[in-house]
């Protein structure tokens, strides 16, 4: 079974982080939240947190970036996800992560699945023409995820998929902040 992984809104008095950003310059904040390994700034990654509150073990920052206390460093496999050392600017002290994810997978069912994509002529995002613009109901094909815990949907990464596997690990672990939506 696999799960998509959205944020938790629901916790009542739970924190909300802002945009990443780097004390060495501009970062490109659409390496962070797509696939693929990224060249990581000389100086430190940091995030402000925008909404003082109860730190989450797993948070969607700016733009869905996602941020991750030191409870995930053996979460993840390394060949699915590069954990990148950040601090957060109120406790700069605490041990917290970007989670990058590595993969995309080609995994929607379309035949199952209720979606739009981006037209043409769209006035928004034209060079997104073909791809995945919003989905009523996702469905994914399982034998697509074969031998995967975490992936990115090709196509519509900001989706990110889980398997039955990670999705225990994190229960287990009683990681915050997440919801698991069955897909």
């Amino acid at each position: 079974m696999y799960y998509n992984l959205t944020d938790d809104l629901s916790i009542p008095d739970r924190w909300y982080l802002d945009e990443i950003y780097s004390s060495d310059g501009e970062i490109d904040i659409w390496e962070y939240n797509s696939i693929g390994p990224i060249t990581v700034p000389d100086a430190r990654l940091t995030v402000d947190v925008s909404y003082d509150g109860a730190p989450l073990d797993i948070t969607f920052a700016g733009f869905d970036v996602l941020i991750g206390s030191s409870k995930v460093k053996e979460l993840f496999d390394k060949e699915e996800v590069e954990l990148l050392p950040i601090s957060i600017k109120q406790i700069p002290t605490a041990e917290f992560y970007v989670i990058k994810i590595l993969k995309e997978v080609d995994c929607i069912d379309r035949e199952k699945s209720d979606f739009t994509v981006w037209e043409k002529d769209d006035p928004i995002r034209p060079d997104l023409e073909g791809e995945f613009s919003s989905f009523f109901e996702m469905v994914v094909n399982p034998a697509m995820l074969a031998g995967y815990d975490i992936v990115r949907v090709k196509g519509y990464n900001n989706a990110i998929i889980v398997s039955d596997n990670l999705k225990g690990k994190m229960e287990k672990l009683k990681i915050s902040g997440v919801l698991f939506e069955s897909v």
